[in-house]
């Protein structure tokens, strides 16, 4: 059996064109990609093996489109062949004719593959190494380190960069590069004033129609949490955090309103990085933060939503406070050495 060539890939020159979009499924099709290609390693997937696109998407639970796109590369890198209306063979790498008796369909078994956005494999840690760069300085991002340093495409470092601009950590300067500005004691207040404003009022709309067992699980989890101090971690009091600032405000109607607060989340964000790279925050101070959590929490278990709203209020103004106490102090802390994808942008 002669095998048939693949067609040849049309590839826009570098540099020239628009790019295509790629959101999730450019994690599906090179997971998949990287399966066969495994699999054809180890020997499961042998020279005459014929793949069915429609039999891989069923298998798989994803769309023949990324199948496709899985097989386009393996066909690129020589592992398979195209065979019209039939499916692609496996070739392997070997050269010349397959014996039509060695042909046979290969039915892939069901396997689920994963369909978490490729941005989402890199934010955590790009989160952590602007949010704490910050701290001590303004500092731009570079796309293209960045890609290299992760290892993905530029559409991949542009989707987590948008990330991190809708959580507040960074913004365009007028040259149009990214850049993260120094967190500055004026920073907070301004911060901290916003929240002040809109929170309560999120609260207020979004406490009615909470479920029962969404307030109950906080109120658990604060209690837990308290009784355990002073043997508490930064993962924890950082849920307490996601609770009363996320889980507790996810019913209010406004989402104007919740979009102008996601971008004072460097507070929540930066806090954490703090606690656990920079500074250790007082068991005390963490502690009488949870409370004042949980007197939050116990107002609206008991349906007294303005006491609720007003409880946060005064957390937020008790923890600008504090705020400013844990920045005076990362004074005294050396600053740590930058990744290649972020540069000072200002002498300060």
């Amino acid at each position: 059996m002669a095998m048939p060539s693949s067609p040849p890939s049309r590839r826009q020159p570098a540099g020239t064109g628009r790019l295509r979009k790629q959101p999730d499924n450019a994690s599906i099709y090179r997971e998949v990609h990287s399966r066969i290609a495994a699999m054809v390693k180890s020997g499961q997937l042998r020279p005459g093996h014929l793949l069915s696109v429609m039999q891989i998407a069923r298998a798989f639970g994803i769309s023949r489109s990324s199948v496709r796109q899985a097989l386009e590369l393996l066909a690129r890198e020589g592992v398979v062949n195209q065979v019209p209306r039939k499916g692609y063979i496996v070739t392997g790498r070997r050269r010349g004719r397959i014996d039509p008796a060695e042909v046979k369909t290969y039915a892939f078994d069901p396997v689920a593959i994963s369909t978490e956005p490729s941005w989402r494999r890199i934010y955590k840690d790009l989160e952590r190494e602007v949010a704490t760069r910050m701290l001590f300085r303004k500092v731009r991002v570079t796309e293209d380190r960045l890609s290299q340093h992760f290892a993905v495409s530029r559409t991949v470092v542009r989707e987590a960069l948008a990330q991190l601009a809708a959580n507040g950590l960074i913004s365009k300067d007028v040259q149009g590069h990214w850049v993260a500005d120094k967190v500055s004691i004026q920073t907070l207040r301004n911060l901290y004033q916003l929240r002040r404003l809109l929170e309560p009022a999120a609260l207020l709309d979004s406490a009615p129609k909470l479920p029962r067992e969404t307030i109950d699980e906080a109120w658990r989890r604060l209690n837990a949490t308290i009784a355990r101090f002073p043997k508490v971690g930064s993962a924890e009091l950082d849920q307490l955090e996601q609770d009363l600032h996320g889980g507790l405000l996810v019913k209010c109607a406004n989402k104007p309103l919740l979009r102008v607060l996601d971008q004072t989340r460097l507070l929540i964000i930066a806090t954490r990085y703090i606690f656990d790279d920079y500074l250790s925050i007082s068991a005390e101070i963490s502690k009488q933060t949870a409370l004042e959590h949980l007197l939050v929490v116990e107002c609206l278990r008991a349906g007294e939503y303005t006491a609720a709203a007003q409880a946060l209020s005064e957390h937020l103004r008790k923890s600008l406070d504090h705020w400013i106490h844990r920045l005076e102090n990362l004074s005294l802390v050396e600053e740590p050495p930058m990744p290649d994808f972020l540069a000072p942008a200002d002498a300060a």
